[in-house]
């Protein structure tokens, strides 16, 4: 089979979760400091003090809680709850010398809390000893074109991809390191950061989950979804009931959903916008397409609202035994100028907290297929970092709208960095222009 040049790119970012096995060390990173000038609103206030994900010690009789190349980071362990608990605490009493209150807080994947801020607030956190910087809640762009993503089916690629990248077939890489292409990737979790997901997408169906504990299948117990996998560690997943979703729309193969856009509802309401889907479900099905290519069923038929892409064609993603956990950071909304809806990426204190419940919960990758902004150095790239540091592997895809990157001029349909604590792919086939208009 004959792919193009576009086809085989876009296979390329979207594969590399699937295919990349890294070894993650502790990695200090300085991260630049913010401009000293605010206005009222939401901000998203960063202290000194390290996170449980890189915490190495020193607050009296609390031990260190990073782990190391030969021990990975505990959620779990006593000594993490201790040391939560001590930047729960700190981070109340920095909020109450401003007067303000906490909407959300990290303490696993950074140090911060989200408050509405006056300018004077702004101000006078950014000037305490304790802040590192104080930084602006800004939306962040989701690559969409009605071209690509016109529907809740989230069909992209018309090929294969385990085709294409040597895995399916007598000779592949399934069936050689896992027997065969359903087992590919057993025992991980992925965590999807992104527009959430279609439960009736064949890509994520499974079987019913019980209340019986069974050996490599998750199972109910106490309104959470339990999975033993294949480290030994259990995740802990939540399905969350809501418009378009219910109880049963997880699964043995979707064994979490949950929604994490409170700053993105806030903005569209103070709007008049309508949105779509007030729950984990996915209403534009990007979501759905970037969970489905990393670990999607095997070998599901194409379909497409206009008929099939490639007649007897199939999909699969490139590891399609592994879990998937979903954790919706946008809403869709409607443009009453465009006539049309888009994709809500999700502003940085949703993200921020989609990263703090992926790693509470216990997955073992973490994608965020969205543009990070410009400031290379922000709270989402600095948590990136401390996920990566805690054993987790993290694939982000970052539109090419960061000053640091114009230099290469765009000429590439992909390019992938790849680093000792995460990869990155950035890419340039979507028309991000409509994205002139909005407001955020």
């Amino acid at each position: 089979m004959v792919f193009s040049k576009k086809i085989k790119n876009k296979i390329g970012c979207m594969s590399t979760v699937g295919l990349i096995l890294l070894s993650i060390n502790n990695t200090s990173v300085t991260f630049g400091a913010e401009k000293k000038s605010f206005r009222e609103g939401r901000y998203t206030i960063v202290l000194k003090d390290f996170p449980a994900a890189t915490y190495a010690g020193g607050v009296k009789g609390i031990p260190a809680t990073a782990g190391s190349m030969s021990k990975r980071f505990n959620i779990n362990s006593a000594n993490a709850a201790s040391y939560i608990k001590h930047l729960n605490k700190t981070q109340q009493e920095i909020a109450s010398k401003v007067g303000v209150n906490i909407i959300a807080s990290q303490s696993i994947v950074l140090n911060s809390f989200t408050a509405d801020l006056s300018a004077q607030q702004a101000y006078d956190l950014n000037s305490m000893p304790e802040v590192k910087r104080v930084e602006k809640d800004v939306a962040h762009k989701i690559p969409d074109s009605p071209i690509y993503i016109g529907s809740i089916y989230p069909l992209v690629f018309p090929y294969l991809p385990g085709e294409y990248l040597g895995l399916d077939g007598k000779n592949g890489l399934w069936k050689k390191l896992f027997g065969n292409a359903k087992k590919a990737g057993g025992g991980i979790v992925v965590g999807a950061i992104d527009t959430g997901i279609n439960p009736n997408s064949e890509s994520f169906s499974g079987e019913k989950l019980t209340t019986t504990p069974k050996e490599n299948k998750p199972y109910l117990q106490n309104n959470k979804i339990l999975y033993k996998k294949a480290n030994g560690q259990t995740f802990t997943g939540t399905c969350q009931i809501g418009q378009g979703f219910t109880s049963d729309s997880c699964n043995t193969k979707l064994i979490g959903a949950q929604g994490f856009f409170e700053s993105f509802k806030k903005t569209l309401i103070e709007q008049g916008r309508r949105y779509k889907y007030d729950s984990p479900r996915d209403g534009n099905g990007h979501g759905s397409h970037t969970a489905s290519t990393m670990a999607g069923n095997y070998k599901i038929p194409v379909s497409h609202p206009e008929g099939p892409i490639v007649d007897g064609g199939f999909i699969s993603g490139i590891a399609p035994g592994a879990k998937v956990s979903s954790y919706k950071i946008g809403l869709t909304y409607y443009d009453e100028n465009w006539q049309r809806w888009f994709a809500g990426g999700g502003f940085t204190s949703d993200i921020l907290q989609a990263f703090e419940a992926a790693v509470r919960d216990g997955v073992d990758v973490v994608n965020l297929s969205i543009g990070l902004g410009s400031d290379i150095y922000d709270s989402v790239s600095e948590a990136i970092f401390n996920i990566s540091a805690a054993g987790i592997f993290v694939s982000t895809a970052v539109a090419i709208n960061r000053p640091a990157l114009r230099r290469f001029k765009a000429n590439f349909d992909c390019l992938i960095f790849c680093k000792p604590i995460f990869c990155c792919g950035i890419e340039d086939t979507f028309d991000n222009s409509a994205f002139t208009h909005i407001p955020f």
